[in-house]
């Protein structure tokens, strides 16, 4: 068994979905059609060994991006050390890396992709 660290690099957390603002929850996904948020998979990480992960958003929202980062900083950085969020048009994607010492903090990495 190796003593690196494991990283999840992308699990997504929502509040209660509302169909207009997920309209990827489709019937078929209708088991998802829940709130999830670090109480859900806080479980799933220690048994399966993972120390860290990257949150990622679950739509282009600059409000979204602000709530994960947010919920990060809720959770006392205790497993999300990262935050992908951005929005569309132009599709700006930002990167950041989250250590508890700022509330929201400025991007590592700042792709524009066109």
């Amino acid at each position: 068994m190796s003593s690196g660290l494991v990283v999840d690099a992308h699990h997504h957390f929502w509040p209660q979905p509302r169909p207009e603002l997920y309209p990827w929850l489709t019937e078929p996904l209708a088991g998802l059609r829940r709130p999830f948020g670090p109480d859900d998979l806080r479980p799933l990480l220690e048994a399966a060994g993972v120390d860290r992960t990257v949150l990622v958003q679950t739509r282009s929202s600059l409000d979204e991006s602000i709530d994960l980062l947010a919920t990060a900083a809720g959770s006392g950085f205790t497993f999300t050390n990262g935050v992908l969020g951005g929005t569309v048009q132009p599709l700006d994607v930002h990167v950041y890396v989250l250590n508890g010492s700022m509330p929201l903090p400025a991007p590592v990495t700042n792709l524009q992709l066109s």
